[in-house]
C-alpha cells in the first residue's frame, strides 16, 4: 500500500487523482443517487422480461440445483467459522489447533462452492444487470477534472456512456487503482498509525474531518469506525508486543486471543507509554472485474 500518511491525506481532502482522473471519494448523498439510479435500472430491466433472481431460484429449486437449506448455510458458515477461529485460539496443543484448521478449511470450501452456484444462478438476473450499470454510474459520478471537484469530466452519463472504448477502459483501470488502495486492510493500517491515533485521542472523533457526520466521506466513517475499535483494544490490554503495533490483522487476532485467555493478567506489563507516538509505529462491493460494455 502507500504511505499510511499519503492515505490519510487522501480520506482528508476527500478525494484521489489517478492519472489524469480525481476521484470524489462519496458520501451519504452520492450512495443514495447510485441506489436510485439501481432502482431505475431495475425496474427498466424487469419491464423487459429479465428474470430476477428470486425468479431464477425458483426455477432451480424446482430443478433441484438449490433450496433454501442451502441458502441458511451461506449465512450460517461464516459464523461456525468464527466460532472454530474463536475456539483455535484457546488451544495450546498443536495437533489440537491442526484439527480445527481441517474443520475451518473444509467449511470454507464448502462456501465457496455454494457461493460459486448462486452466482451462476443469478447470472444476468435483472439485479445483475442493475448492479453492472450502477457500478458504471457509481464511476461516472467519483470522476472530475479538478481538485476542488467543481468540474465533472463528462457533462452527462449519455457522454460518458458514449465515450471510446479505449478511454473508458483507461478510465476503469485508474478507478481500479484507487479503488484498491482503499481497502478494508488498508484502512485499518492508517487507523493504527501513530499520528493518527495522536489525532484521535487528543479530541472529540467526531471532530477528527470537521463536518457534519452527515457529511463523511464513506472513506472517512470507515476510518473512524477502525479507530474506535482498536482503541477500545489498546484501553482493554494491559500489554501489546510492539510487532504487532503497525499490522491490524495480526493485533486483531493477537486481542481475540488473549480476551479469551482467562490468564491474560499473568502477561508481564509494558513500561509506562511515553505517548502514542513513541508507542505506535507508522505504518465499494462493487466486483470491478464484471463492468464491461453492455
Amino acid at each position: 500500500m502507500r504511505n499510511p500518511l499519503n492515505l490519510l491525506n487522501q480520506i482528508h481532502k476527500g478525494y484521489s487523482k489517478h492519472g489524469p482522473y480525481y476521484f470524489k471519494h462519496l458520501d451519504f448523498f452520492d450512495l443514495e443517487k447510485i441506489q436510485e439510479y439501481y432502482n431505475s435500472s431495475f425496474d427498466k430491466f424487469v419491464s423487459q422480461g429479465i428474470q430476477t433472481n428470486q425468479e431464477k431460484f425458483d426455477e432451480a429449486v424446482e430443478r433441484g440445483e438449490w433450496s433454501e437449506e442451502k441458502d441458511k448455510e451461506i449465512c450460517l458458515i461464516p459464523i461456525k467459522i468464527k466460532n472454530l477461529e474463536s475456539s483455535k485460539s484457546k488451544l495450546k496443543f498443536p495437533q489440537q489447533q491442526a484439527k480445527l484448521d481441517e474443520d475451518i478449511d473444509t467449511f470454507s470450501n464448502n462456501l465457496k462452492d455454494l457461493v460459486f452456484t448462486k452466482n451462476i444462478i443469478e447470472f444476468q438476473s435483472a439485479e445483475y444487470y442493475a448492479n453492472k450499470w450502477s457500478i458504471q454510474y457509481q464511476i461516472y459520478v467519483s470522476c472530475f477534472s479538478d481538485e476542488q471537484l467543481t468540474s465533472p469530466t463528462w457533462n452527462s452519463y449519455d457522454d460518458f456512456d458514449e465515450s471510446e472504448e479505449q478511454i473508458f477502459n483507461t478510465l476503469q483501470e485508474h478507478y481500479l487503482k484507487y479503488y484498491r488502495d482503499f481497502s478494508e486492510l488498508n484502512l485499518k493500517k492508517v487507523a493504527i498509525n501513530s499520528f493518527f491515533r495522536n489525532i484521535y485521542s487528543l479530541g472529540e472523533p467526531f471532530r477528527v474531518f470537521n463536518k457534519p457526520l452527515i457529511n463523511l466521506t464513506v472513506y472517512q466513517n470507515q476510518l473512524l469506525l477502525y479507530a474506535k475499535n482498536f482503541d477500545l483494544m489498546f484501553k482493554h490490554s494491559n500489554y501489546i508486543p510492539n510487532e504487532l503495533l503497525d499490522d491490524p490483522e495480526e493485533l486483531e487476532k493477537w486481542f481475540v486471543k488473549n480476551h479469551n485467555n482467562k490468564n491474560q493478567t499473568q502477561q508481564p506489563k509494558a513500561p509506562p507509554l511515553k505517548g502514542l507516538s513513541s508507542a505506535i509505529k507508522e505504518k465499494g462491493t462493487l466486483g470491478l472485474n464484471e463492468i464491461n460494455r453492455m
